[in-house]
């Protein structure tokens, strides 16, 4: 089965130890060498990203309005192919 776009970014994520954007040699080796998690240890990995994430959109949009207008307008300036839908890629 193919991956989606955010399984591969996390996945490359996961490898790029450095965060450099960029795989070595090591870190793929490494990788490798660890072998799989336990599932129950990636779920609270997951579970403490998403809450950090939740918690910095609810820091970052605190500083906007928030009436329609202006939720309006910062969806918009978001959804840069103008298809009302806000890609991972926007």
């Amino acid at each position: 089965a193919a991956l989606s776009d955010f399984e591969v970014q996390t996945i490359h994520s996961e490898i790029d130890s450095d965060q450099s954007g960029m795989i070595d040699w090591q870190e793929f080796l490494q990788f490798v060498a660890r072998g799989p998690k336990r599932p129950e240890d990636e779920a609270k990995r997951f579970a403490l990203r998403t809450k950090r994430v939740h918690r910095n959109m609810r820091l970052a949009f605190n500083k906007f309005q928030t009436d329609q207008a202006a939720v309006q307008k910062l969806f918009d300036k978001i959804d840069k192919g103008c298809d009302r839908k806000i890609s991972i890629h926007e």
